[in-house]
């Protein structure tokens, strides 16, 4: 009898995964599991191994029911199919091994179910997994990208340095049609409840007994994706994707796919499927290109991650030289950071931007790069704090798209150009006007706020006069 374990993270959909018809066809029983986000070290201890906030955020409130939804969606389908899904709140790299380590110990799998994911922290317990188990086979998909690494015209370590040689390479290529979602899953081994909350692990059923704080304007999960995707393509808003695309809010002004991309509730492969439909029927344009065009950066920031593992989360970025050259030094000034957080900076147009940002978990690809900018260039900020602050605000996160873009705007990554400093004033002028935005967010500062120096103490946390 072989018995396998799917450890699922940012890939809670049945439709177009490999990985579970595959998983399907192999084992006799399957074990289904959810472990998300790792970091280094556990959240409890975080503060004490590194006092830097640039360790890492606790996701938001949002971005907790937000997965929660997705999760429990997820588990609705599965058992639907005779299944369940199971979920650990292992954060870090050594909670998670311990609890898959103890979890194929005891039940003995014969193989291990997991679709390629970018994060280093991931790919490290996957390793750890390997060594410890050179008899559990790994089954290892394509699920989270347009691709697989054979599908690309070059092995990983010869990925183009920038966005254009890679597009200019691949946006050409077949790309596979998405899968149906399996009819019949193996079923779980009789009796594991107790082998699986031993191991750390719970029912994801018990997530909905749980009464959320807030309710995030989207809703996660398979079925609202999918109603999504359908809503989108049924208008006009993809002809006109490359005008409306840099707006700094409005529903339909960009595809807002990046929700469920993240959570993995839809594939890049669907989403591209449905817009070859649309260009069949109402015609093919700049603006739906672009719309691929968008997916292909998503695909290159994927393998990006891939080759580049830690190096996604150093200050250098991947440029080896960079810091005796262009890049900005950047270090951390704790009262800037938290002006730039609460919005009460300098700049109404960034103040905008990160009210939307804690209010809603969303903000513009726009928003983004006016953010970014800001805390680089104007604030002096290593860029590491402001990816970290995204990654626990943004309903979107992706860690591959998060740091890959933030390092692009720190010029310590893909960007030939060595970063990218916005002109604050004339952004707000071009994508604001009116200031309507600036005013329905209050990011216009008080007279009094105004008038106050941005530091109020020196970097030895001595009071400026």
């Amino acid at each position: 009898m072989s018995l396998g374990i799917l450890w699922l993270g940012d890939d809670l959909r049945m439709a177009d995964q490999e990985v579970l018809l595959r998983a399907a066809q192999q084992v006799d029983s399957l074990v289904i599991v959810y472990a998300g986000e790792l970091s280094p070290w556990p959240s409890h201890n975080r503060r004490a191994v590194s006092p830097s906030p640039f360790s890492r955020h606790e996701p938001s409130s949002l971005r907790r029911e937000f997965l929660r939804q997705g999760l429990l969606a997820l588990d609705e389908k599965l058992q639907a199919l005779g299944q369940r899904l199971w979920i650990t709140s292992a954060d870090s790299l050594t909670a998670a091994t311990a609890s898959l380590t103890a979890l194929i110990r005891h039940t003995g799998a014969t193989q291990l179910f997991r679709n390629a994911h970018p994060g280093g922290y991931e790919q490290h317990v996957l390793s750890q997994l390997q060594r410890r188990f050179v008899d559990l086979q790994l089954v290892e998909c394509s699920g989270l990208t347009l691709f697989s690494p054979s599908q690309l015209p070059f092995s990983l370590d010869e990925l183009p340095d920038t966005f254009s040689a890679f597009r200019r390479q691949v946006e050409a290529l077949e790309i596979d049609g998405p899968m149906a979602s399996p009819d019949w899953l193996p079923p779980a081994p009789a009796s594991l409840d107790q082998v699986l909350r031993d191991a750390g692990f719970t029912a994801a059923a018990d997530l909905s007994s749980v009464t959320p704080s807030v309710i995030p304007s989207v809703k996660g999960g398979e079925a609202a994706a999918v109603a999504h995707l359908q809503q989108y393509f049924s208008g006009a808003a993809a002809s006109v994707y490359k005008d409306t695309r840099n707006a700094l809010e409005g529903w339909d002004n960009s595809t807002k796919f990046s929700y469920w991309l993240a959570q993995g509730s839809i594939s890049p492969r669907q989403i591209l499927q449905r817009l070859k439909a649309y260009e069949r029927q109402h015609g093919a344009n700049d603006s739906t290109y672009w719309i691929y065009f968008e997916l292909l950066w998503r695909e290159y920031f994927h393998w990006y991650a891939h080759l580049h593992g830690p190096k996604l989360f150093y200050r250098e970025g991947v440029q080896k030289d960079v810091q005796a050259s262009r890049a900005p030094q950047g270090s951390f000034y704790a009262e800037r950071f938290q002006k730039w957080c609460a919005g009460t900076t300098p700049y109404p147009i960034v103040n905008a931007c990160m009210k939307q940002l804690a209010t809603t978990g969303y903000l513009s690809n726009r928003g983004r790069q006016l953010a970014a900018s800001c805390l680089i260039y104007e604030l002096g900020i290593d860029w590491r704090f402001g990816a970290a602050y995204f990654e626990s605000q943004l309903l979107d996160y992706d860690v591959a798209a998060n740091w890959g873009n933030w390092q692009y705007i720190a010029g310590v990554g893909a960007d030939p150009r060595g970063g990218r400093h916005f002109n604050l004033d004339k952004q707000a002028q071009q994508y604001d006007p009116e200031g309507k935005f600036i005013a329905k967010w209050q990011g216009a500062a008080s007279s009094s706020l105004a008038s106050m120096p941005l530091d109020s103490v020196d970097a030895a946390d001595w009071p400026v006069s």
